[in-house]
């Protein structure tokens, strides 16, 4: 049982969490919160993609649940109701129905892309624009027989709460929170990185990492996790306080948190992206397909070991393998 904003409440049944589960959230939410009186349907779900395997099958069967409730609600004419924009956000707030506290970032991919193009998508608030592909790329997704079943575990949720974490114990620590806010509203790394002015050079924010995530003893960059009873003591917070600030519904018997891995993994990942978004973009305007080499070694090179499961991603380029990583 689920209350949606507008006061109606959906009912699905608790136990695993099976894939009709995504299907019910993503078209009960759409029902609930983008009609009055909302239509009943029959739908049948076929799929080829193997599940659990890190293609986000899962958030794109709520947005395909979604789609076609509102299609139904609207006569075929869904996007006279609400944007693709609204769509991939409704989709977003579904995913919370099975217990998941995701970013939005598959659905706004899944509701926004356009054949041939990446999507530099950002978040708080959405916003998004097309990244062009050099013509010649091609992407080989190859299955490497390890499931994550994201909603049957509180793994997902986990990572979530501990990037949290790990950026309230930064602001802590440095002393740098919204002004006339206390630590617990500080909410994501991204916000941090504001704080610092780093907003758009994550990479920098790697040093300020390793300075105010380190344990004593602790070398820098070395991975070592924190107790429960370390975070609270560094947040000057009773235990009660630390569930209610920054866990989540099924983390909240957590003792062991990966802040430093989390955190670097996150600020690495994000000067990825925008390091791809810039050679991608140089190799439009100069045709300069060296430039996607050189990315290649970037990218290698900063590969931190902390995708280990899912699909493997190949960029063949001219008949060569550029680029190798995990997702």
């Amino acid at each position: 049982m689920a209350p949606c904003p507008n006061g109606t409440t959906i009912f699905l049944p608790d136990g695993a969490a099976f894939w009709r589960l995504w299907a019910k959230a993503g078209g009960a939410d759409t029902a609930a919160e983008a009609l009055e009186k909302a239509k009943g349907l029959r739908a049948v779900v076929a799929s080829r993609i193997p599940p659990s395997a890190g293609l986000s099958s899962s958030s794109a069967l709520v947005c395909a649940a979604a789609l076609a409730t509102l299609c139904v609600q609207t006569d075929g004419q869904p996007f006279e109701r609400i944007s693709k924009k609204e769509l991939a956000e409704l989709a977003t707030h579904a995913e919370r129905f099975v217990g998941l506290e995701g970013g939005g970032m598959d659905q706004a991919c899944e509701c926004l892309a356009r054949r041939g193009e990446a999507l530099r998508i950002d978040f708080r608030p959405l916003g998004w624009r097309a990244v062009r592909l050099p013509d010649n790329a091609l992407f080989a997704v190859l299955h490497s027989n390890t499931e994550m079943n994201k909603a049957a575990s509180a793994f997902y949720n986990q990572r979530v709460v501990e990037c949290r974490i790990a950026a309230q114990v930064i602001a802590k620590r440095s002393g740098c929170v919204p002004l006339g806010a206390e630590w617990h509203s500080v909410r994501t790394l991204r916000q941090v990185a504001a704080l610092f002015g780093k907003d758009d050079q994550p990479e920098q924010m790697l040093s300020i990492v390793d300075q105010h995530l380190a344990k004593p003893g602790q070398q820098q960059q070395q991975l070592v996790a924190h107790s429960r009873e370390e975070i609270c003591a560094i947040l000057n917070c009773t235990d009660a306080e630390l569930a209610e600030w920054s866990l989540n519904a099924n983390t909240q018997n957590m003792h062991e948190f990966w802040l430093t891995k989390r955190a670097r993994h996150v600020y690495a990942e994000a000067a990825r992206v925008l390091e791809f978004e810039k050679v991608c973009r140089e190799e439009r305007q100069h045709g300069n397909d060296e430039t996607l080499g050189k990315l290649a070694g970037k990218l290698f090179s900063w590969m931190d070991g902390s995708v280990r499961w899912g699909m493997t991603f190949l960029l063949f380029l001219n008949h060569r393998v550029l680029l190798l990583f995990g997702c």
